[in-house]
Parts: structure tokens; sequence; C-alpha cells
């Protein structure tokens, strides 16, 4: 358990990291605090000119805008002002992006996801209620780091889209606490108590209450990059006579090839929902 929390608290303290940089983008704004020293440093006397100069349309009546000190700050103004502007474009330009996401990449998403669960349900011959769904880690405060569904199959109920997985919880959480690799997929066979994998953690109540409670066997697949789980794949069946299926090499390949395949969109994802 100390190197499951460790674990965990690493990817936390990574995910933070991330979200800081791609939130506050520091290394932008020290860039923007440099371009706005030098530009109020190069024009800061041809900008006082203009107020103060011999040729300065400003009347010189108007000594408010004859006086130095004023003259500074109107100066900086002036030149800071293209510079805020471009800041606030760029700002304007993530929130259109992450709009854009949602609208688009979500559904696509989740018709892919459709078409994944027909294919291999019919591939397979899989009996039971074939459901799948992607989650990914979202941030809720301060070092609190939960898994959220964000794109699921039309027979996953949409009240599925509130629970909140402790990063250890059930198959979604067992399965982000196995992968070290780039890519790690596990089976679990939840329908008996007594066979379920020593490090398992039961679902919290308020998840129990709003997961399909009919769930007997679920396949996870994770995707791993630069030690930060990006995203995570289930496919579950409400039928125990699709344990052998479930297990079978040839569709663990499919569920990988899916998640290779849109590995860059769930990036997109992560962004949108954690709003970066």
């Amino acid at each position: 358990m100390k190197d499951q929390q460790r674990i965990i608290i690493a990817r936390i303290i990574k995910y933070e990291f991330d979200y800081f940089l791609r939130k506050f983008k520091p290394w932008e704004k020290l860039i923007f605090l440099l371009y706005l020293i030098v530009a109020i440093v190069t024009g800061l006397g041809d900008a006082s000119s203009f107020f103060t100069g011999e040729n300065s349309p400003i009347p010189r009546e108007w000594k408010l805008l004859k006086s130095p000190q004023i003259v500074t700050i109107i100066s900086i103004i002036i030149l800071g002002i293209p510079v805020l502007l471009s800041q606030t474009q760029t700002g304007q330009d993530t929130v259109e992006l992450l709009e854009t996401i949602r609208l688009n990449i979500v559904p696509a998403i989740s018709i892919s996801l459709e078409e994944l669960s027909v294919n291999i349900k019919q591939k397979f011959n899989l009996k039971g209620n074939i459901r799948v769904s992607l989650w990914i880690p979202v941030r809720q405060k301060l070092f609190t780091w939960n898994l959220q569904m964000v794109c699921k199959t039309s027979n996953v109920s949409d009240r599925e889209l509130e629970a909140l997985f402790e990063l250890d919880e059930g198959v979604i959480g067992y399965t982000y606490l196995k992968t070290i690799r780039k890519y790690a997929l596990e089976f679990v066979d939840i329908s008996n108590s007594q066979q379920l994998p020593s490090s398992y953690v039961p679902l919290q109540r308020d998840n129990e209450l709003l997961i399909n409670p009919h769930i007997k066997i679920v396949l996870a697949v994770a995707a791993l990059q630069k030690s930060s789980i990006l995203g995570l794949l289930a496919v579950d069946t409400d039928d125990s006579a699709d344990l052998s299926s479930m297990n079978d090499r040839n569709l663990h390949s499919s569920i990988l090839d899916w998640m290779t395949q849109y590995n860059n969109v769930v990036k997109l994802l992560w962004r949108m929902k954690n709003n970066v």
C-alpha cells in the first residue's frame, strides 16, 4: 500500500505541475514582462516627446499633460496596451479551443466508442450489454485529483458522468495504479468478490450508487505519457458468460489499437475537462 501511495502522490504532484504550467503559463508571463520592459525602455523617450517635445501637438496650456510624472505614466500605458491586448487574445483563443473540443471532439469520440462497442460485440460474440467509456484525471482543487468519465456509449447512464473515483478506486483505479509503462491492460471479474485482486479498492458509496450495479466484468486500458496517466478506456459487460471472450488477446489488441489511435485526442479532452 505504501508503494501505491507513493505512486499516487508522485502523479498528483506531476498533474499539479502540468496544470500550473498550462493554466498560468509562467514562462509566457516572464517573456511578456521582459518584452514590456524592453518596449518601455526603448519607446519611452519617443512617447514622452510626443507630449513634451518642442513640436508636440499638445498645447502648452495643458500643463497636466506636460508634467514629467504624468507623461511617464501615460507613455507606459500606451506602450503596454498592445502587449496586454495580445495576452487577452491568447486567453480568448484558449477558451475558444476548449469550446471547440467540447462541441466537436466529445461527440466524435462518443461515436467512435459506439462503433468500437458494436465491433467487438459482433467480432468476439459477446452476449451481454457491452458498454465503453473513457476516463481521465480531473482536478477538483489543489492536490485533489479524481478519475472521471468524459465520453461514453449511449447505453451508459448520464448519471455515471458524475462519478468521481479516487485514483485507486474500482477497476479504473486498480488499472491506474498498475500502469508503469506506456500502455497497460487489466481484466477484472468483479462478479465474485472473493476472487478480486488483493489491491482492489471497492467503490465508495456515492460512486456505488451512480455506477451500474449489474456490471460483471471490466476490461480497462490505460495510456501513460511522461509518467502521467492521460486516460483510461473501460469496456464492461453485465453477462458472466462473456468471461472467456473478454479475456481474448485479440479483443485486448482491438482495445489497445483504439487507445493508441486516439491518444492525442485524449490529451485534448484532458485540457477541456481541466480548463487549460
